[in-house]
């Protein structure tokens, strides 16, 4: 139908060591928690969170989680504010036995499209849209 919008979808995560596993929730489906000013929620899926620990501990060359947090992702906003291709990530972590290391990813170094940083203009939050990359065992390709 033209001109109605979706319904309101609450986001909600589940932290493994510094894995992050989303997924987005329909308030229809999902059980109310009066603690949360009526909104709604649902129980972590526990192959969800097994799936995201197997997936950090791949991308951190066998380390083993040692954490699980769930935390509140913000509402997926309806608008957003391009701020620009992004050209790199730089992110700090430990993989394998290896010290803490800064690791530079550039987007499009295989000729694929580089995504684009977006900005939430009422949370003021950072959003990466789009582009051609893949998350593995070497980090981030694309």
């Amino acid at each position: 139908m033209a001109g109605t919008r979706p319904p309101a979808w609450q986001g909600w995560a589940v932290i493994i060591g510094a894995a992050l596993a989303t997924w987005w929730l329909e308030p229809a489906r999902a059980e109310r928690n009066p603690s949360r000013n009526g909104r709604r929620r649902r129980a972590a899926n526990p192959a969800d969170v097994d799936k995201a620990a197997r997936e950090w501990e791949a991308f951190h060359w066998g380390r083993k989680p040692t954490a699980a947090k769930r935390m509140r992702v913000p509402d997926r906003p309806d608008t957003l504010v391009k701020l620009g291709s992004l050209e790199s990530v730089v992110y700090k972590t430990r993989k394998g036995d290896e010290p803490v290391t800064h690791y530079h990813h550039d987007f499009g170094e295989g000729g694929g499209k580089k995504p684009i940083l977006a900005m939430d203009p009422r949370t003021r939050r950072l959003h990466v849209v789009g582009g051609t990359y893949s998350v593995g065992w070497r980090g981030i390709v694309g």
